[in-house]
């Protein structure tokens, strides 16, 4: 597939009738197909799971990864030198202090 620099694969550029598909990995990768559901589902019960907190931290590291121009100044949380918490600005809540953070 042609693709031209700059610009993403798509699902559709790859397989444009997805149900056949996953029809076909289906049949010639059952194993394959079986571990994906599994884990699929472990996956997101685990994150059910979660703190509050974490699905905070969460949707705060899916926006930026939506935004990823936006100034880092801004976003970057403060950190306390008595304690090993960083305050999120935006969010308002404590975050435990990133590895490597002074």
């Amino acid at each position: 597939i042609g693709i031209p620099k700059g610009e993403r694969l798509t699902d559709a550029a790859v397989c444009p009738n997805m149900t056949s598909c996953r029809a076909l990995v289906r049949r010639i990768a059952p194993w394959d197909h079986e571990l994906y559901e599994r884990t699929k589902s472990a996956f997101r019960a685990l994150l059910e799971s979660q703190s509050p907190s974490f699905h905070r931290r969460l949707a705060l590291f899916r926006e930026a990864k939506q935004n990823p121009r936006r100034s880092k100044a801004s976003s970057r949380p403060v950190c306390c030198t008595r304690t090993t918490k960083c305050l999120d600005k935006k969010a308002k809540v404590w975050l435990p202090r990133p590895p490597g953070r002074v």
